[in-house]
């Protein structure tokens, strides 16, 4: 009768293990200093009417009506901040040459990043009216998810500027006010917006880039959603329908292995 029974064996890590330490160790360090039963609780944000009760038909006011509903899901009042939506459908410019020629402008319009080309390695400011300036490209307003992911991104950066001002929340990210894209994409999850990123990462070519300036992968994703998950004590939370397949997949995989790890504690 002995060997009737195989011996589990641990679920393999979905991340090297440089990644997921630091996705551990951002996660919490965010879930520390964010209000921690606000996480536990706050409403997860869908791609559904019901979050977003709005037309988009192209108009820009949908944008406003948009970024109010995301700053007052990331605790910021929307009086503070100001949007500017500027025209990024004209994609070629004069050369000023004879022969009239042209150069074209490439669009990425699949990119969740911040709008404003100026905001890159700055920390955001108040403009002469005393608000945050917002600024978003037109064609946002034909992709409503793309839309509320890259407004997401902006409020982050400024939630994480507004923590870096009180030097008991700075703990071990003293470099806050520049924070790294990693941790704007993971703020975004804390406040209930993760699966709009984290669906915009899977087509986004950002991925592409490394370094300081990399954004979170495909399956940094899913095990950070996954984390999220089980810090609020979700087992199979209904808002995973939302994610697109693959990063559905690397969620499943993550909780299987944090489930795993988890027991072991116990």
């Amino acid at each position: 009768m002995f060997g009737l029974f195989k011996k589990e064996t641990a679920p393999p890590s979905p991340l090297k293990e440089d990644s997921r330490i630091w996705v551990e160790d951002s996660f919490r360090w965010l879930t520390e200093n964010f209000d921690p039963t606000a996480i536990r609780q706050r409403k997860v944000l869908r791609p559904h009417h019901s979050d977003f009760p709005i037309r988009y038909n192209g108009d820009p006011q949908t944008a406003r009506d948009t970024l109010d509903i995301v700053a007052a899901q990331m605790d910021l009042a929307p009086s503070d901040l100001e949007l500017n939506i500027y025209d990024d459908t004209i994609n070629q410019l004069s050369t000023g040459s004879p022969t009239g020629a042209k150069l074209t402008l490439g669009t990425a319009d699949d990119e969740p990043q911040a709008d404003d080309p100026s905001s890159a390695g700055s920390h955001p400011v108040k403009n002469e009216n005393g608000k945050y300036p917002i600024t978003l490209r037109k064609s946002r307003l034909q992709n409503p998810e793309i839309m509320v992911a890259t407004l997401a991104r902006d409020l982050a950066q400024i939630k994480l500027h507004l923590a870096a001002r009180h030097p008991h929340l700075t703990g071990n990210n003293p470099n806050l006010l520049v924070p790294e894209p990693r941790l704007i994409d993971l703020t975004t999850l804390i406040f209930g917006l993760g699966i709009f990123n984290a669906n915009a990462a899977f087509t986004s070519q950002n991925l592409r880039i490394t370094g300081k300036d990399a954004r979170l992968n495909q399956m940094e994703w899913g095990y950070s959603l996954a984390l999220f998950a089980h810090f609020r004590n979700e087992k199979k939370p209904a808002w995973t329908d939302h994610l697109v397949k693959n990063i559905k997949s690397d969620f499943l995989k993550s909780e299987q292995y944090i489930a795993w790890h988890t027991l072991l504690l116990k």
